[in-house]
């Protein structure tokens, strides 16, 4: 891996268009819906992902995880009073 990888240990976050294309792949159901990134980074993938799921009639539980110390930071002080399972240090 190059130092500049090793650095962000290994996290690329995922352009939202990218995050757009996929979501035409995935519908919401007419129930809870789980989401796991394990790979959360400051959650803003997740939260987009979550966004699109949520309707009426369906609801999405968000598992993050992330390793890095200050985007763990981040994703606790945005994410965390919404309810969302955490699974990174803060």
């Amino acid at each position: 891996m190059r130092s500049a990888a090793v650095a962000k240990l290994g996290y690329y976050a995922a352009h939202p268009d990218a995050i757009d294309s996929a979501m035409r792949f995935i519908a919401p159901s007419d129930a809870l819906m789980h989401v796991l990134d394990p790979c959360a980074g400051d959650g803003r993938a997740v939260a987009q992902i979550a966004d699109a799921l949520t309707t009426p009639s369906c609801q999405a539980q968000v598992y993050a995880i992330e390793l890095d110390d200050e985007r763990s930071q981040d994703l606790h002080e945005q994410y965390g009073p919404l309810g969302w399972s955490l699974l990174a240090p803060a």
